[in-house]
């Protein structure tokens, strides 16, 4: 597959028009887009800050993330995670929250058991008395965690395979996972969230625990809305899906695997 350098993915679509993205939609917290330069702060090779394009999320690093201009990637290595903040998510009692991401994993022997995840909301898994949740992808396949239950999704994954991954929560009630467009699995939260506090108990793209034993990810582009609608998920799979020329991991049926939202 030929990759289009950024500049030529961004906005464009068949016959010329302009394209949906994130921050047409009033539910988009925030969107992060490694295919947008102007976005990355680097020190070197390593990644200093990585803005939010809707300006609900802070981000500053937590190690050493590297940023790949040529394939618009930023990787976080193994123990590493970006952690970020957001003033929307901290003000409001545990809202309901989609996150679409556009991601691989280089080494899946690093997301082994109760160390594969690459993302988390609310408190430290360090800290059992603060409610968090844990979303990951290691080489037993996908899982959705809350407070250390597992919820197991049925799905293998491969090394160096970009995924087009979801997972939507509503507060104390059904959470899911979703591949490339189709849902994997669901459980269910029996509390609230800690997502009132900043730092370790935000928002943690990444890692989530600071731990050795999580897995590098590399991460082409994230959006959070504060909303589960299945209509403005599926507008986002379809936006990552055409402007990363991944149709094709979309499934029959999906409303914008021929034609981008």
């Amino acid at each position: 597959m030929i990759t289009l350098p950024s500049r030529l993915r961004m906005g464009v679509v068949a016959g010329g028009g302009v394209a949906f993205n994130p921050s047409s939609l009033t539910s988009c917290l925030a969107w992060y887009d490694a295919s947008d330069a102007a976005t990355i702060t680097l020190s070197g090779s390593v990644v200093t800050e990585w803005e939010d394009k809707i300006g609900g999320l802070v981000n500053t690093n937590i190690g050493s993330p590297t940023y790949d201009a040529t394939n618009d990637e930023i990787t976080t290595p193994t123990g590493d995670n970006l952690d970020n903040t957001t003033t929307s998510l901290v003000s409001v009692d545990d809202p309901s929250l989609t996150y679409v991401f556009l991601v691989e994993f280089p080494d899946l022997a690093r997301g082994n058991g109760i160390n594969d995840r690459f993302f988390g909301l609310g408190g430290d898994g360090n800290s059992g008395n603060l409610r968090h949740a844990q979303v990951g992808a290691g080489k037993n396949g996908y899982s959705w965690r809350y407070q250390g239950g597992a919820f197991a999704a049925s799905s293998s994954v491969s090394e160096d395979t970009k995924y087009i991954l979801s997972y939507t929560r509503q507060p104390q009630s059904t959470n899911e996972i979703f591949e490339n467009g189709t849902s994997l699995s669901t459980g269910n939260m029996t509390n609230a969230l800690d997502l009132r506090n900043t730092g370790a108990t935000g928002v943690r793209i990444g890692a989530p625990l600071r731990n050795s034993n999580n897995m590098p990810t590399v991460f082409s582009e994230v959006i959070v809305l504060e909303t589960v609608s299945d209509t403005d998920r599926q507008k986002c799979e379809g936006y990552i899906a055409h402007k990363w020329g991944r149709t094709s991991l979309l499934p029959v049926g999906h409303p914008y695997k021929a034609v981008a939202p």
